[in-house]
C-alpha cells in the first residue's frame, strides 16, 4: 500500500476561493460606485442651493437700492 501526502490545495478549494473574492469585489465596486453617486448629487444639491441663495441675495440688494430711492 502507497501512502500519498497531500501537499497544497484542491483545484475545487481554490475554485470557490476564487468565487468568493470575486463577489466581494463586485459587492466592494458596487458600494463605491453608489457611494460616489450620492456624493455628486449631493455635490449639485449644495451647488443649487448655493445658487438660490446667491440669487436671493442679490434680489435683496436690488430691493434694498429702489427703496433707497423711493
Amino acid at each position: 500500500m502507497i501512502l500519498k501526502s497531500q501537499n497544497g490545495r484542491s483545484m475545487l478549494e481554490m475554485m470557490f476561493v476564487l468565487a468568493i473574492v470575486g463577489i466581494l469585489s463586485l459587492v466592494t465596486f458596487w458600494g463605491y460606485e453608489m457611494a460616489m453617486t450620492r456624493y455628486r448629487a449631493n455635490e449639485i444639491i449644495k451647488q443649487m442651493e448655493m445658487f438660490a441663495f446667491h440669487i436671493e441675495q442679490q434680489f435683496e440688494a436690488e430691493v434694498d437700492l429702489i427703496e433707497d430711492f423711493d
